[in-house]
């Protein structure tokens, strides 16, 4: 009966997290043979620390940044069947400061409670939705603090919608399978190319929270 009560609770985002990732490490450990290790930042170096100096002296190989966002549910009626997340508009600022196309990625998986993360626990790479930052409609925009993100929840067709600020304008993503498929495309390594000088006034906050990083090697 206690599980019962607590399946009806609202995901959070650790257990998507850690469901998503495994998932990951899985499919790409399975499929391809690759090693997958995750690299997550502690509260601490969230704070602190640049991506820089997080992913400074690590073996050669592909690194991806993944930044997840919570799930939560509509209350209207007509809208059950999306899920909405909130889009930090400084933390868009920060990946796009320190990341080239195709190297960050926002995660939205459009299950906002925990039974529905049970339910379909197999599928969650064919529900996941993968976008690049660089794909966000006018990523540049900082009028807004956060923006309203809208994906649509299983059975229905998978799309992703941002509010700017109020009409809602659709960002090609794909699934995370479609994501994981295609990084047999990427070359063996790559050099990452950042710009380190947004971190180098330490009295603003990176804005980075719940962001892990994909350390792949072939």
């Amino acid at each position: 009966m206690a599980f019962r009560r607590f399946g009806i609770f609202e995901t959070s985002e650790k257990t998507i997290e850690i469901n998503v990732l495994a998932d990951i490490c899985n499919f790409l450990e399975h499929h391809f043979g690759w090693r997958v290790t995750v690299i997550s930042p502690s509260q601490r170096q969230e704070n602190f620390l640049g991506f820089d100096e997080i992913l400074e002296g690590l073996p050669i190989g592909l690194i991806f940044a993944l930044q997840f966002k919570k799930p939560y549910p509509y209350s209207s009626p007509r809208l059950q069947n999306f899920a909405k997340f909130v889009l930090h508009t400084a933390q868009l600022q920060t990946l796009l400061r320190n990341f080239i196309r195709n190297e960050a990625f926002f995660v939205f998986l459009p299950l906002p409670f925990t039974e529905d993360i049970i339910r379909n626990r197999r599928q969650l790479l064919d529900i996941t939705q993968t976008l690049d930052i660089y794909d966000v409609p006018n990523r540049t925009k900082t009028t807004q603090i956060t923006r309203v993100t809208r994906v649509s929840r299983p059975p229905e067709a998978p799309i992703i919608a941002i509010a700017d600020p109020r009409k809602f304008e659709k960002a090609e993503g794909m699934t995370l399978k479609e994501w994981c498929l295609s990084l047999k495309e990427y070359p063996q390594k790559r050099k990452l190319e950042r710009d380190y000088s947004f971190f180098k006034n330490k009295k603003k906050l990176p804005h980075f929270r719940h962001v892990h990083f994909l350390h792949i090697i072939k």
